[in-house]
Formats: structure tokens, C-alpha cells, sequence
């Protein structure tokens, strides 16, 4: 082998090295392309060419150096032609290649180990090599994208050339231009010359392929992002990490919060005022620090006008040009929390009237049978006989007949009132009110039943006591615990109603002496202040009035509670706001 055939044989193998090097690291950058596995296969395969090629120069394997010589190139152009198609996401399998290069490489074998004819192989692969020069500048030409046009017309420039010199090699074989098919003339090293120019071109095609194809990628991931940011319905911004400088906002943002883009980009959001609570800006940032990503967390933000508004922020951490930044896209649900809480209110209401309706039923089961039960024993017992009662006795079961009506009818009226109270629509009228002139009323009105078992009513109320709230709620009240007192208060016993101021509150108690019915009921009274609740009586006969009270009491915004001593005095007391404080 010539010095200098071989000289051009090392250059070309260094050259198909570096290409090989370009390649594997384009390959490892831009792995997100399909064919580049392929085109790094190419570079692999023309070392391998090079080295069969100067295997040829030993005698006892220069046949096998030779078929596998041409069985590389043509691998290596398949190779091509296959990373071609897989660039451009075609799947197809070059079928035809696939049949010339058998057809060829048969050929081939038959000239080389049965008729020795290195003409003929000269001839045929130069035919192959321009089918296959041409067939890529097809597909090249067939698939070409718009945004890497002129990279692809390089490519296919480079192709033609490469085939077209090979068609004057072909013509050059058939006219007998070649001379000494084996010798080191320009005709003969010519082809490795041209191998090694079209490398070289197509090496540096093949990168600037590449890189429009990147710029290409990367104007339409942009255009697409852009297309996304600006048109989405969502308020979205994106903002630089360590001072909140607003580098974009999209309409969204504008249409949320008020803001036009001139008054919000470059200026940071503190200076905007955005946060209606600063703080929940630091832990945002804090968070997304720490693990990238924000999903869906509630945030209160500000509008132009002041309005504050909740929002379900997510937001993500993104470098731009090396620098953190926040994405951040936005969710107007200041409606959908009213919505929540107007579904809470008319929840507890629902549940409010359930227990209303609870406790009606359990009062109609409880309070109204027993009167009842008792009138019809009475009414028994006039029809029973009733020739041998004497007109005495008659006057007495009338009477008490009498008596337990207008019981009946007080429970009744009490019942109306207390379903009255829990209805939204009602309202108290909140006056003054003349606590020692209601309370003289009031024990006036229970004063003949209170001489005719014998007890005390006094009122310890001093002249013009004033305190504010419903008057006529008030009076049911005072009604219900002095009436209550005189049921179970024995003869010669005191009832004494009291009044005291403390605070903004005056409490007024109603004292009588310790009875059997609430030493039975709650043994807990003596050990302190009880709610009312869990002092009611187990006479199904009080229960609406204690009921009511309670409820009267706490819509005057007061409490009502039991106080016992250890002597024999008992007492309910029960508050209401004093008169010089604001109701």
C-alpha cells in the first residue's frame, strides 16, 4: 500500500472519530429527537469501513476485508437513511434499500470470490452509492419541514453531490477512465477524497439540522406557552422568586385584580399591594423553595379598588435565563365560598329548625297530656254518679276544672310564644324598661294565689331600676319563675324578687325556699352555678315555661342559671343588659 494512500486512510479514520465524537454528544444533548441514534451509528460504521479498508493490504484476508468493506458502506447508509426517516416521525421501513443492498452485495460476492472482476465492483458500488445519495436527498426533499427548510436544502445539496460524483465515476469505470482499478492515482483515491469531503459536509449539515430544529422547537414550546398564558382563564403571573418583580401577567390577571400590565409589570407585588395578608406571600415562597411546586392553596389577595378576594393559587419555580422564578395561575373563588357558606348557614338553620321541630314534639308529648289527663279525670267524675254529689262538691271540681284550663291556656299561649322566638323573622323591641314597676305588676298579678296558700311575695327592686330589653319577653319570664316558686313553695314561706347591677349587666333573681321536686331531679344544683339546661324540672308541667325563659333570656343576649345554698333557700337568676350599656 502507498505511503501516501495510507497517510490519507489515517487522516480520514481521526476525521470519522471526531464525527463520531460530534455526534455521540449531540446524541446525549438532544435525545428528545428520533434518528440520532442512527446517524451516530453511520459515524461508528464509517471507522469501521476504514478499517476493513486497510485490512485489504494483507493478502490472506483481502477478500474478506474487501466484501466486509463494501457490506459497511452500505450498512452506513442505511443507517442514514433510517435515522432520516425516524427524524422526521416516519415509521416506515425502507424496503427497497433493504432489496438493492442485498442485490448488490450478492453481486459483489459473485465478482469477488467466483469471477475476480474489480471493475465490475468499482461500477456497482458506485451505482449504489448514487442510489443511495439520491434517495436520501428525496425523503429529504419529500419530509422536510418549513423551520428547518434551509438546513434540509443543505442536506440535500450535499446528497446530489455526492451522488452526482459518483455518476462520473460510473461513466468514468464504463469509458475506461479508471486505468489501474488498483492504483494510487487521483481516479482511484477520488472516491475517498469525496467520502471524506461529504463527512465533513454532512457532519456539519447534520449540526446545524439539528440546532434549527432546537430553534424551531423552542419558538413553537414558546408560541404554544404564550398562546396558553395569554388566552388562559385564569388570572396567571409569573414573578421573579427572591423580590416578587412581576416580569408578566396575562389578561386574566387584569381582568381578577383590576390592574393593566403597565401598572403591574416591573413592579414588585409588595409595591402592588397584592396580598391582603403579607405574610401568606412569605410562606408561599418559603414552600415553593422547598419542594418546587405549589397545588391549589387558598390565598387572599387584593384588587385595585381594595376589595379583598380569595383565590386557589398554584404555582411552580422556573428558571428564566439561570434566574428562579415563580409561575403562578390564579382561581377566583370568592363566589364559590359565599356559595359554601350561604350552604353552611342554611345547613344550620335546617338543623336548627329540626331541633325546634325535636323539641316541639318532645313539649306536645310531654306537656300537654298531662293537663289533659288530669281535666278528664275530673270531668269522670261529675259524670260518674252524678246525682250524689252535692252542690259543694260540684263547685269544687268546677273550680279546679277552672284552674287547670287556665293552666292549660297559659301553656298553650307559652308554647305559641316560644315557637314565636325561634322563628328568623322575629324581632324584640329593645326599650327601657322599669324593672321595680314590672316587678310590682307582676307579683300583683299572683297575689291572690299566693294569699290563698299562705306565702309572701316581696320585691327588694329599688325605685326607677332601669334596664333595656322586650318588655313583654321580660315579663313572660318573671311570670314563669314567680309562678313556679308559688307552686312549690310552702305556707308561710317568702318569695322575694332581687335586683343587682354588675357590669354591663343586671342580674335578677327570684328566691323561694329549697323544695322535694329539684332536690329530686338534680342533685348538682347545690354544688354551684348549673345551666338552665341541665336544671330543667322532671314536672312535665314547667318544662315549656323553663324552656321559654331560657330562650327569652338568651335572645336579650343574657344567661339563666340556678344558685342553691346550703340553708333552705334556692334560687333562679337570670340577666339582662343594664340600661346604660349599648344594646
Amino acid at each position: 500500500m502507498d505511503n501516501s494512500y495510507f497517510v490519507l486512510l489515517i487522516i480520514m479514520g481521526i476525521t470519522h472519530m471526531i464525527q463520531f465524537l460530534v455526534l455521540f454528544q449531540q446524541f446525549i444533548i438532544n435525545r428528545r429527537f428520533s434518528g440520532l441514534g442512527w446517524w451516530l451509528l453511520v459515524a461508528a460504521t464509517m471507522v469501521l469501513v476504514l478499517f476493513f479498508n486497510i485490512l485489504r493490504a494483507l493478502p490472506s484476508v483481502a477478500q474478506v476485508a474487501i466484501l466486509f468493506q463494501n457490506i459497511t458502506s452500505f450498512l452506513a447508509f442505511i443507517f442514514m437513511i433510517i435515522g432520516i426517516l425516524r427524524f422526521f416521525d416516519r415509521n416506515e421501513s425502507p424496503r427497497t434499500v433493504y432489496f438493492v443492498s442485498l442485490i448488490a452485495t450478492l453481486l459483489i460476492s459473485y465478482f469477488l470470490f467466483v469471477e475476480d472482476n474489480m471493475s465490475l465492483r468499482a461500477f456497482i458500488f458506485s451505482l449504489v452509492m448514487f442510489f443511495y445519495s439520491f434517495y436520501c436527498a428525496f425523503l429529504f426533499h419529500k419530509f422536510n419541514l418549513e423551520s428547518i427548510k434551509s438546513a434540509g436544502n443543505l442536506m440535500i445539496a450535499n446528497y446530489l453531490f455526492y451522488g452526482f460524483m459518483y455518476v462520473l465515476r460510473s461513466i468514468g469505470i464504463l469509458s475506461g477512465l479508471e486505468g489501474n482499478i488498483g492504483a494510487t492515482d487521483f481516479f482511484n483515491i477520488s472516491p475517498y477524497i469525496l467520502t471524506f469531503i461529504f463527512g465533513l459536509l454532512w457532519t456539519y449539515g447534520f449540526i446545524v439540522l439539528i440546532n434549527q430544529r432546537l430553534i424551531s422547537d423552542l419558538n413553537e414550546t414558546k408560541e404554544h406557552f404564550e398562546s396558553v398564558f395569554y388566552t388562559s382563564p385564569n388570572a396567571v403571573a409569573i414573578s421573579r422568586l427572591w423580590d416578587g418583580l412581576i416580569i408578566d401577567i396575562n389578561t386574566g390577571f387584569t381582568e381578577l385584580l383590576g390592574y393593566n400590565r403597565e401598572e403591574c409589570i416591573g413592579k414588585t407585588s409588595v409595591e402592588r399591594e397584592l396580598w391582603a395578608f403579607p405574610e401568606q406571600r412569605k410562606e408561599m415562597i418559603e414552600q415553593v423553595r422547598k419542594e418546587k411546586v405549589i397545588e391549589k392553596r387558598e390565598m387572599w389577595l387584593k384588587k385595585k379598588n381594595g376589595e379583598p378576594i380569595i383565590t386557589l393559587a398554584s404555582s411552580k419555580l422556573v428558571n428564566l435565563n439561570g434566574i428562579p422564578h415563580i409561575i403562578t395561575a390564579l382561581e377566583d373563588i370568592s363566589k364559590l365560598k359565599d356559595q359554601e357558606r350561604k350552604l353552611k348557614v342554611q345547613s344550620d338553620e335546617l338543623k336548627k329548625t329540626n331541633e325546634t321541630k325535636n323539641k316541639l314534639f318532645a313539649i306536645i308529648a310531654n306537656d300537654l297530656r298531662f293537663p289533659y289527663d288530669s281535666m278528664l279525670k275530673k270531668t269522670s267524675e261529675l259524670n260518674q254518679n252524678n246525682e250524689i254529689h252535692r252542690g259543694e262538691d260540684v263547685k269544687k271540681l268546677l273550680s279546679e276544672l277552672n284552674t287547670e284550663l287556665n293552666a292549660q291556656y297559659n301553656l298553650l299561649d307559652e308554647m305559641l310564644q316560644w315557637v314565636n322566638i325561634q322563628s328568623e323573622d322575629f324581632k324584640m323591641r329593645v326599650e327601657i324598661i322599669n324593672l321595680e314597676e314590672l316587678t310590682s305588676g307582676v307579683l300583683r298579678d299572683f297575689e291572690l294565689a299566693a294569699i290563698r296558700k299562705g306565702i309572701g311575695l316581696n320585691s327588694n327592686v329599688i325605685k326607677n331600676f332601669e334596664i333595656k330589653g322586650d318588655y313583654n319577653l321580660i315579663k313572660v319570664v318573671l311570670r314563669n319563675l314567680v309562678s313556679n316558686s308559688i307552686k312549690y313553695a310552702a305556707s308561710g314561706e317568702n318569695i322575694n324578687v332581687n335586683a343587682i347591677r354588675k357590669r354591663d349587666f343586671v342580674e335578677i333573681s327570684v328566691t323561694d325556699c329549697e323544695h322535694d321536686n329539684l332536690k329530686e331531679t338534680s342533685g348538682e344544683i347545690r354544688k354551684g352555678v348549673k345551666s338552665f339546661l341541665e336544671a330543667q324540672q322532671t314536672d312535665n308541667k314547667e318544662r315549656i315555661g323553663l324552656t321559654l325563659s331560657r330562650e327569652i333570656i338568651k335572645k336579650q343576649g343574657g344567661k339563666m342559671w340556678f344558685e342553691s345554698s346550703s340553708g333552705k333557700q334556692n334560687k333562679i337568676v337570670f340577666s339582662v343588659p343594664d340600661s346604660e350599656r349599648n344594646y
